[in-house]
């Protein structure tokens, strides 16, 4: 399909007439293993509509469940317009809608959840220290943990709590025992 995005992007783009689009549209699609339903379909789930739906649904969902918000990538898609045509999802084109006669409702579905910011390591540091002095009865411990709390985060950063994986905490120990080599691997 990407071959063919040079021609759509002429036919579309273009000053051709009604009959001209329709025959090269239907040689291109003679060409494709796709039919045109099949690329509809997928096209309309590259919208940035489609996206924004689903983003603002899983940030929601999060939030009502209490979970971490998930981490969800920039819309990098096409930024076309869209139109409801004959109960039809359609890119809102002048060119394509020389192709029909019926009516064209554009659709916009901009997001309607702003996303709180991301949680870093020293946004939740304080409640972090705070569950330590709280639920750690011994007092060597709580210092310890508290130590290399603070020790993770200027060595590793200020880094998104979300982003955080294992390989994480095995830099953190490399880095440790690069700036302390007598420290014992035990720690």
């Amino acid at each position: 399909m990407k071959e063919e995005l040079p021609e759509l992007a002429k036919l579309i783009g273009g000053d051709l007439s009604l009959e001209e689009i329709r025959e090269r549209m239907s040689a291109l699609n003679s060409k494709s293993k796709y039919s045109m339903l099949n690329k509809g379909v997928a096209g309309r789930y590259t919208m940035e509509p489609v996206h924004t739906f689903w983003r603002d649904l899983l940030i929601n969902a999060a939030r009502e469940q209490g979970l971490l918000k998930p981490k969800i990538e920039l819309f990098t898609g096409p930024k076309a317009d869209l139109a409801l045509i004959k109960g039809q999802i359609q890119i809102d084109h002048p060119s394509l809608r020389r192709l029909t006669n019926e009516p064209a409702e554009p659709i916009s579905w901009p997001a309607r959840i702003v996303p709180t910011a991301a949680l870093t390591c020293s946004s939740v540091m304080p409640e972090y220290l705070e569950q330590v002095e709280r639920d750690t009865p011994l007092e060597d411990t709580k210092r310890k943990k508290k130590r290399w709390a603070k020790q993770f985060l200027d060595l590793m950063g200020d880094l998104e709590v979300t982003n955080i994986k294992p390989k994480h905490a095995y830099d953190y120990l490399d880095k440790v025992l690069a700036e302390n080599p007598e420290r014992s691997n035990k720690t």
